[in-house]
């Protein structure tokens, strides 16, 4: 026998630039949303695409990406939360890549976002990375993560690297 529990979603936008008011990060509840999300797993990227009905027109235009401006970095990420009403859980998050808004029949349009998990590190630009001897891979790793503006967490990884050059 099946059951039915409605179910919730909980959007986080968060402006690398600017703010939505009190903070730079948007919490949408209580909107009508959907999201696709795929996980494919390596070499691809997890990708998300998510619409958001009735968000305001000032929200919209803080994180709208301009199409005649494509590979512009803004840095806004969005992570999206899902569950019922004992709790959500966090199911992705992401840079946004593309955001726009797009009306029709619709009296607020819709809110299309797309965003893709490790977009904006590929990105960047970074300088190579030369180990004379030993070095743990953590430690390497972690100083690339610090370099990008990330924070890193060592998971277990006890490896080390000698005598190695990683490109930029």
């Amino acid at each position: 026998m099946s059951s039915f529990s409605l179910k919730e979603m909980e959007i986080r936008l968060t402006l690398s630039n600017g703010t939505f008011g009190p903070g730079n990060t948007k919490v949408i509840t209580k909107l009508a949303c959907e999201a696709s999300i795929q996980k494919p797993g390596l070499p691809d990227f997890n990708k998300a695409s998510i619409k958001i009905w009735g968000l305001r027109y000032n929200d919209m235009a803080k994180l709208t990406t301009l199409a005649f401006r494509p590979m512009e970095n803004r840095n806004n990420r969005v992570a999206v939360f899902a569950g019922d009403a004992s709790g959500l859980s966090q199911v992705f998050t992401g840079e946004v890549t593309t955001a726009h808004a797009v009306y029709g029949n619709a009296r607020d349009g819709v809110f299309v976002i797309k965003a893709t998990t490790g977009s904006y590190p590929v990105q960047m630009a970074a300088g190579p990375v030369c180990v004379k001897g030993s070095a743990q891979v953590g430690d390497i790793i972690a100083q690339q993560a610090k370099t990008m503006g990330y924070a890193f967490k060592n998971e277990g990884v006890t490896g080390s690297l000698s005598n190695t050059n990683i490109d930029g």
